[in-house]
C-alpha cells in the first residue's frame, strides 16, 4: 500500500482520474475495463478435483463463481484495467494545503489525511494558476532544506560522507547483499543518525544521507527545484509519472531526478494562468 501525489491539471479532474481506477472494489466503469478469460485454467482444476469434492458443488459454473471469478459471455474470468494507477484518492490528504496562495487569493482545500495537520491559512489544494504564489512556495522549501541541512550535518558531525548504496553494492560487493547491507547500515554517520532517531522519536528515520552530500546552498537549490513536483501529473487525460509506484512507496523505472523535475516545470510554465491545478493523494 502506498500514497503519492498527483497534480491534475485543468478542470473536472475527477473525471480525468476515472480512466485510472483499478477495479479492486468493483465500481469501476466499465469502459475501462477488459476481460481476463480464466476459462481454460479454471477447467484444469476442475477436473482435478475428487469426486467428493465435485459433488460440493451443483455445476462448474458455481465451482467458477466460488472460486471468485465472474461469467462474460460463456467465459469465466476477470475484470481488469490495465491503466490503473489508484484504487482510492482524496483532494489534499496527506498532502493538504500543498498550494500556497497569493495574498487575497481563494482556492478550494480538501480533506485531510490520518494524522496530517489541516491545511493552514492561505494555502489551497486546488486553485488557478494565477492564484498559487510559485515564489513563494520555492522560498519556503528552500528555507526549510536549509534548516534540515544544518541539522543533519550537526548530529553527523566528524564522520565521513556517507558512501552511496549503489557503490557499494556494485562495487564494493558484487554478488553479496548481505555484506554490501552491514557496510552501508555501519557507515559512521548512519550510526550516529541512527542513535539520534531512538533519542529523538525517529524525527529522521526516512532521510537518505546520500542527499546531504553536497552544500547547503545545493540542497537548498534543489529543493526549491522540487517544491511543486508531484510524484505523477494528469494533463488532458495523459498521465506523466516518475516511475511506476507499487507497494511499500517502492517505485521502479524510475526517472531522473532533474529530467523529471525540468518536465513538470515546464509543463507548468506554459499553462494559461487560468487553468486550475489541483493536488490529490492517490493511493495504491
Amino acid at each position: 500500500m502506498s500514497h503519492f501525489t498527483v497534480m491534475v491539471i485543468g478542470e473536472n479532474p475527477e473525471e480525468q482520474l476515472a480512466p485510472y481506477q483499478e477495479n479492486n472494489m468493483g465500481d469501476c466503469p466499465q469502459e475501462f475495463l477488459e476481460f481476463n478469460d480464466e476459462t481454460e485454467r479454471l477447467t484444469k482444476s476442475w477436473e482435478e478435483l475428487t469426486d467428493e469434492e465435485r459433488s460440493e458443488f451443483n455445476s462448474f459454473e458455481e465451482f467458477a463463481k466460488d472460486e471468485g471469478y465472474y461469467e462474460n459471455e460463456g467465459k469465466f474470468g476477470y475484470w481488469e484495467n490495465y491503466n490503473a494507477r489508484w484504487d482510492w484518492y482524496v483532494l489534499g490528504g496527506r498532502w493538504s494545503g500543498f498550494l500556497k496562495l497569493k495574498e487575497g487569493a481563494e482556492g478550494v482545500v480538501g480533506g485531510g489525511g490520518l494524522f496530517t495537520e489541516p491545511a493552514s491559512e492561505g494555502t489551497a489544494d486546488s486553485a488557478l494558476k494565477k492564484d498559487i504564489d510559485f515564489t513563494g512556495i520555492r522560498r519556503d522549501a528552500g528555507n526549510a532544506a536549509g534548516k534540515l541541512w544544518e541539522r543533519v550535518k550537526k548530529i553527523t558531525k566528524g564522520t565521513p560522507e556517507c558512501l552511496s548504496w549503489n557503490h557499494i553494492r556494485d562495487t564494493m560487493f558484487p554478488g553479496d547483499i548481505d555484506a554490501a547491507r552491514d557496510f552501508y547500515r555501519n557507515q559512521d554517520a548512519m550510526v550516529k543518525l541512527s542513535e539520534w532517531n531512538k533519542k529523538n522519536n525517529h524525527d529522521l528515520t526516512f532521510i537518505n544521507l546520500e542527499d546531504f552530500n553536497c552544500s547547503k546552498e545545493d540542497y537548498c537549490i534543489d529543493a526549491a527545484n522540487a517544491s511543486f513536483v508531484t510524484f505523477a501529473v494528469l494533463k488532458d487525460g495523459q498521465w506523466y509519472e516518475r516511475g511506476s509506484m507499487g507497494w511499500w512507496g517502492m517505485v521502479s523505472d524510475e526517472k531522473n531526478t532533474d529530467d523529471w523535475n525540468s518536465e513538470v516545470a515546464k509543463m507548468i510554465e506554459e499553462l494559461p494562468e487560468d487553468t486550475r491545478i489541483s493536488i490529490y493523494d492517490c493511493h495504491i
